[in-house]
């Protein structure tokens, strides 16, 4: 007789998932100083992860609905971090005023990675999947559902009221330190990157800064003269935005109004030439591209004329 022989298996015990850290080590934030000007060739967002100061990343969690949101200090480690901040773009300032672009670029950077982060905003409806609407979310779960019945309920949907969103959240007063000091130190890497001649990294900038603080002058004026450097017709439509902001907010007797207006009474010709250059450039890389499409049958662009019609639209004619 033969025995039966078993084997048994003892299935390896899977680790616990391991917590994320709680503690968060103090961040250093900076002073406010709108009179400062700087910038950096790495500079990452105010709202970039993996900052000094910060606690480490918690680990993904499918259930955590909190990814998002930013670490939480208390009011002893902001005004740490604030402190720390400021020394940082005192040294900024020091590297600024003896033109060393890239030191004061270095400072700022690292002052700005260290200040709290902006508040994000909290998503009121529960995240879906990237690309998927509230149509193809519904699709999804409703197989063999006629197409009559989707758009009668796209009709419902479209009939709803819109959920009302939430009231901003009042910023508290070391808050609204933080957000100075973002809001500055963003300004100052703006000013370093108009040094360097590099103009889209200070309009970028700019709209950092103004993202803390929408009234900010000396943000506003910047962006504007940097979009005014670059010239298109889409950034000199942003300059001139800016600058008749910048002289609603200005008192009569501050001197940065003479240069705004001046700048401001330019543009519109400005705006007018570089708009047309851009749609005739546009518009030969359109017939360039029709050429090579109706070539293949014998045809060019010039078959087929244009006219107003009278109604603010054109006719079409073909013409051999």
């Amino acid at each position: 007789m033969f025995g039966t022989m078993t084997t048994s298996t003892t299935a390896a015990a899977k680790p616990e998932p391991q917590a994320p850290s709680s503690s968060k080590a103090p961040r250093v934030n900076p002073a406010v100083n709108p009179d400062d000007d700087s910038d950096d060739e790495k500079w990452h967002d105010a709202r970039s992860e993996g900052r000094p100061g910060s606690p480490p990343p918690p680990q993904a969690n499918a259930d955590d609905d909190n990814d998002d949101e930013p670490p939480k200090f208390t009011d002893d480690e902001i005004r740490d971090l604030l402190k720390r901040g400021d020394e940082l773009k005192s040294q900024g300032n020091d590297c600024f005023r003896k033109s060393d672009w890239d030191g004061a670029i270095r400072f700022y950077t690292q002052a700005l990675k260290t200040v709290p982060l902006r508040p994000q905003e909290r998503q009121t409806k529960k995240s879906r999947p990237a690309g998927l609407s509230d149509e193809d979310e519904d699709d999804a779960g409703a197989d063999g559902q006629n197409d009559t019945g989707d758009k009668a309920k796209g009709k419902e949907k479209a009939n709803e009221p819109e959920e009302p969103q939430e009231a901003p959240k009042e910023l508290t007063p070391l808050e609204k330190e933080a957000a100075t000091a973002r809001s500055v130190l963003n300004a100052n890497l703006a000013a370093c990157y108009v040094k360097q001649g590099k103009h889209d990294e200070a309009v970028r900038l700019c709209t950092e800064a103004l993202a803390d603080d929408p009234n900010y002058v000396k943000a506003l004026h910047r962006r504007a003269t940097a979009n005014e450097a670059l010239g298109t017709w889409t950034s000199l439509s942003d300059a001139e935005k800016d600058y008749k902001r910048v002289l609603e907010l200005l008192p009569p007797s501050d001197p940065l109004r003479t240069s705004s207006t001046r700048s401001l009474r330019s543009l519109p010709e400005r705006i007018e030439v570089q708009k047309k250059k851009e749609t005739d450039e546009m518009m030969g890389k359109l017939k360039d591209l029709g050429n090579s499409v109706l070539g293949k049958f014998g045809l060019s662009t010039d078959n087929f004329k244009f006219t107003p019609n009278g109604q603010g639209g054109y006719s079409m004619n073909f013409a051999r």
